[in-house]
């Protein structure tokens, strides 16, 4: 009688294991990815690309030419066209001339946890955090904070 019972424990331990890492593979997580330098469209694509992740938001750093001021921005990924519309939508002066730059630094992910585990190890990024959300919506409440913004300087110095 005292097998049986250590025999049914060991089977539910085992059947609950495969279960989460059943889980691992297919739950997507959210992550926030910060760059280690600010990435153009192109670069973007393919890190989305080299890692199969579904892009939900893009982070932004906005640089006035004149000033040199920073701003950050974040934007929903709604394609790679919508993105570039964005990328290069800038204030222009009497002179018709671009007011400022806009630069990727973040990008807001699902993926399952074992890609996302993939992603920190990417070259192109600094940091990656992955939160829990099973609401399933598109909210940006739940990712983590981005620290990119923190560092638009240290970005602006490595890209030049």
């Amino acid at each position: 009688m005292k097998k049986s019972i250590v025999k049914k424990a060991v089977i539910l331990a085992v059947v609950l294991v495969v279960i989460a890492v059943l889980a691992l593979c297919v739950i997507d997580m959210k992550c926030t990815v910060d760059f280690d330098h600010m990435l153009t469209l192109d670069e973007l694509k393919e890190f989305q690309a080299r890692n199969d992740v579904f892009i939900q938001g893009v982070g932004m750093t906005v640089i006035e030419k004149e000033t040199g001021q920073i701003g950050t921005g974040l934007i929903d990924f709604r394609g790679y066209d919508m993105l570039r519309s964005e990328l290069q939508s800038t204030v222009d002066d009497m002179d018709k001339e671009a007011q400022n730059d806009r630069y990727i630094t973040s990008a807001y992910i699902m993926a399952p946890i074992i890609r996302i585990n993939k992603v920190k190890d990417d070259n192109a990024v600094y940091s990656a955090e992955y939160a829990f959300d099973f609401s399933g919506k598109m909210n940006y409440g739940a990712y983590p904070q981005s620290s990119a913004y923190d560092r638009a300087g240290d970005l602006w110095d490595k890209s030049q």
